[in-house]
């Protein structure tokens, strides 16, 4: 694994998100620097876990990228995934990616996400804003 890369990590009982049972998706952003069996991601939230919980227009692939940046071990990857945004393609490329995967044997398939809206905390409360175009 490398920085830039999306990932599923399994969640620690520690970890301050709010669902215990699902494992997270996030983005590396960065490797301690003194040991690098850590690493540290941005959190990359599933519908369930919005403050309004999931709406009638979010899909079950669907992520929405967070500001908050979590710490965990390397060992607690689980695999990577694709995470494909508005700005690299949109829908288009996410289906052709899902056909891509879907053609490749079992163990060589990566699950496919789409990011099209962020979660932002302005002085503690938070907001999503539709239309992130940025993924870094």
């Amino acid at each position: 694994m490398k920085v830039g890369d999306f990932i599923k990590v399994k969640r620690p009982i520690s970890s301050s998100l709010s669902d215990q049972r699902m494992n997270s998706i996030g983005k590396i952003t960065e490797f301690d620097k003194n040991n690098k069996k850590v690493f540290f991601y941005q959190v990359f939230m599933s519908p369930p876990e919005l403050p309004g919980g999931q709406q009638p227009h979010h899909s079950m692939r669907e992520l929405i990228k967070s500001d908050q940046i979590e710490k965990e071990f390397v060992s607690n990857i689980v695999c990577r995934v694709l995470v494909i945004s508005d700005a690299s393609g949109g829908l288009d490329t996410w289906i052709e990616l899902i056909r891509q995967q879907s053609t490749k044997k079992a163990e060589d398939r990566l699950e496919v996400f789409f990011v099209r809206q962020k979660l932002q905390r302005n002085h503690g409360e938070l907001n999503l804003s539709p239309g992130s175009r940025a993924m870094g």
